[in-house]
């Protein structure tokens, strides 16, 4: 409560919630003292069921932003996506899971090209096999999607924002009086 009183005092128009995950349950609390003048902004660390089940109402009220790499969209599963829930039977698909897939796929594909070379396979050589500007590996997002820069960054320029983005809170259409829920979903400019 006294975290709101002084972002109100303060004439701020945001407040940055990067609370670390083991801390969240102590952070999220400040959503239910903001007024509506002051936008919350979210690290992924906010991604989280706890947001949308304890705070949906508030997070959606005040429009809450939240950074993530990657949010499945119903309306065009990916083969991955398909693949994952078959074999997990499971549809807890999250941005940590594209990442870890796209990572995996990146490291499995750069040691390929280096078996396939003949070259010795170090944590040099294949930071330089990702970095090289021929190199792309299959993702989450479709074939070839994941790419490197010069830097090692990933190159997200093909991708039409199917990889970060910015996420925010809304009811549901099946959300009643008696029963209100809510869920996360890509933020409309």
């Amino acid at each position: 409560e006294q975290c709101a009183v002084e972002v109100a005092q303060s004439n701020a128009d945001f407040l940055l919630l990067i609370p670390p995950s083991k801390v969240r349950t102590y952070a999220l609390p400040v959503l239910n003292y903001l007024d509506g003048d002051i936008i919350p902004l979210g690290s992924d660390s906010v991604y989280n069921s706890e947001v949308i089940e304890k705070y949906g109402e508030e997070a959606s009220e005040l429009g809450l932003q939240i950074y993530i790499s990657w949010l499945p969209d119903p309306n065009d599963v990916t083969p991955f996506e398909e693949n994952a829930k078959q074999l997990f039977s499971t549809d807890g698909l999250n941005w940590r899971t594209q990442s870890s897939y796209d990572a995996t796929s990146a490291i499995v594909h750069g040691i390929q090209r280096l078996l396939e070379s003949g070259d010795e396979i170090t944590g040099a050589s294949l930071q330089g096999r990702l970095s090289d500007s021929r190199f792309a590996a299959d993702g989450v997002v479709g074939e070839n999607s994941v790419k490197f820069d010069r830097n090692g960054d990933r190159d997200l320029r093909d991708l039409d924002g199917q990889i970060g983005m910015i996420v925010q809170v809304e009811e549901t259409p099946n959300s009643t009086p008696e029963n209100p829920r809510y869920r996360f979903v890509r933020s409309v400019d």
